[in-house]
């Protein structure tokens, strides 16, 4: 009796053993996968440098590859500046680190901006800054310089060696009055009519000339105007886009409250379309008095623009720099006298 009573007890033992080293396994197995997991996700994280030289005023696309959503920051943006869709603008001399995260993979890009370029041998204290309206034909509006004229004007600066230079080109040689190349040349579009996209940017684009249009941010996507999407393409390739006020009035005529809108409202909305810093302005008809001077400082613009009195000096008050006029009117004659100007 006292055996069989003895068989049931090791048999539960034995069971319970078997239960343990199921359970044992269980776990074994579990940790086992979540070892595996935690490899693989390590594994999918990646981090590479690459090194990216740019001067002032240049703009650089990051690539991009897969399908998750890149995301870009930069740990100095007073040197150079990242959108959303990782094009990189380059501001003024300094470094910075400009992050690209996606997914599990990030991306250190190691940028160093060129500040503006001296030389003991330049003596050059001018420069002309064409300003430009509408490029079309229009009979009797010298606004309205025709496409080929422009083309032909452009062309004559290429194929005379003149350089365009950026907004933060100038802003670097007339903020510290330093002696410029003796080819430099500024070509400048008020308004941002709808041609500026359709036919003076092509002929820019394939002479890799540099360009700024100075655009009146309450006309965006108005007849005759150029769109958000126009003005976004031309800034990620070589054509700044900068301030020309909300409404384009004379500015002399608004108080100063006013003034302080025009020109605060205007820079928010083209920055957030364009995705980078709006630092320039030209003042609508040329029309500005001390008030303007005052909020233009306020809203924190860097250098402003009249709208004729000759060819630039490094020497010009640096919130009434002068442009040179280029109207219908002018053949190529004209054109050239009007850069070489002193």
């Amino acid at each position: 009796m006292n055996q069989l009573a003895r068989k049931p007890k090791s048999g539960r033992w034995l069971r319970m053993g078997s239960l343990f080293v199921l359970l044992a396994l269980v776990l074994g197995s579990t940790t086992a996968c979540q070892r595996q997991k935690t490899t693989e996700k390590t594994a999918q994280t990646t981090s590479s440098t690459q090194t990216v030289s740019l001067k002032m005023g240049e703009t650089y696309s990051l690539p991009s590859a897969g399908k998750d959503k890149v995301s870009y920051s930069s740990n100095n943006a007073a040197a150079a500046t990242v959108n959303s869709e990782g094009v990189i603008y380059a501001i003024a001399d300094g470094k910075t680190n400009v992050i690209a995260t996606q997914g599990q993979t990030k991306t250190k890009y190691a940028i160093t901006v060129q500040g503006v370029q001296t030389n003991a041998a330049w003596t050059n204290t001018k420069l002309p800054i064409l300003m430009y309206h509408s490029i079309t034909t229009v009979k009797g509006n010298n606004l309205c310089v025709p496409t080929a004229q422009f083309a032909a004007q452009m062309a004559w600066l290429k194929s005379n060696g003149y350089t365009t230079l950026s907004m933060e080109e100038v802003y670097a040689h007339l903020s510290t009055h330093t002696a410029l190349p003796d080819k430099a040349v500024v070509v400048t579009l008020d308004d941002g009519y709808f041609d500026n996209y359709t036919h003076a940017y092509p002929i820019l684009k394939q002479n890799k000339q540099k360009a700024t249009v100075f655009m009146i941010s309450g006309k965006i996507g108005t007849s005759n105007y150029m769109v958000a999407s126009q003005l976004k393409e031309m800034s990620q390739n070589g054509i700044e886009i900068q301030d020309h006020t909300v409404s384009h009035g004379h500015l002399s005529k608004m108080s100063y409250a006013q003034q302080v809108a025009e020109l605060r409202n205007s820079k928010t909305t083209l920055e957030k379309i364009i995705g980078r810093p709006v630092n320039f302005v030209a003042y609508p008809y040329g029309d500005y008095d001390q008030n303007t001077l005052q909020a233009t400082k306020e809203v924190g613009y860097k250098m402003a623009f009249r709208e004729n009195g000759g060819t630039a000096s490094i020497t010009d008050p640096i919130l009434e720099v002068r442009r040179s006029y280029v109207r219908a009117a002018d053949d190529l004659d004209a054109f050239s006298k009007i850069v070489q100007a002193k």
